[in-house]
């Protein structure tokens, strides 16, 4: 069982990369995240606190919306931040298909239930459904590709609305 409960993130345990652009380095450096140490897992229950979740946005994903401060009154655990967890804990497949059915705050304890034929839920002790993932295929287990492609991820789409959505909604009226 591994409880990740550290508040601060001293940045000695940071590991960075320098994100390449068409082929050369631009020297901006960008934090690889465990995200184990962005949630506590208790009893095969997943939680997440207002501190670990808004850290992951803020420093990870560079995702400043509001909805994920730490004193928001209408908080939200990031979307990236379970798809990271996600990656993390059942790994990368050939095709995966995830579904985001609700909102998580810092309050709800989360079961992964798999059934083994390609469907896992995240559900919470109501069996209210957050996410659904279909996957086929090979599976890849491999932490540092978990860590590569969520890290990756969650870059992009912690900036997708602010520079790439509002822009075209503007553009499109």
């Amino acid at each position: 069982m591994f409880i990740a409960n550290q508040l601060a993130r001293p940045f000695f345990e940071l590991m960075c990369y320098t994100m390449p652009i068409h082929g050369r380095k631009t020297g901006i450096k960008y934090p690889y995240h465990a995200a184990g140490r962005y949630y506590t897992e208790n009893n095969n229950k997943l939680q997440f606190s207002r501190q670990q979740a808004s850290h992951f946005a803020k420093l990870v994903a560079g995702d400043f919306n509001p909805i994920h401060d730490e004193d928001a009154k209408r908080f939200c655990v990031p979307g990236d931040l379970l798809f990271s967890v996600l990656l993390s804990k059942v790994g990368i497949s050939e095709t995966m298909r995830i579904e985001f059915n609700g909102m998580i705050t810092d309050t709800t304890e989360l079961v992964l239930k798999d059934d083994g034929q390609g469907k896992l839920l995240i559900l919470d002790e109501a069996d209210k459904e957050y996410l659904s993932l279909e996957y086929s295929g090979e599976n890849i287990t491999d932490p540092e590709l978990a860590k590569s492609i969520a890290t990756h991820y969650v870059q992009f789409s912690g900036k997708n609305f602010p520079y790439i959505m509002v822009p075209l909604m503007e553009r499109s009226g």
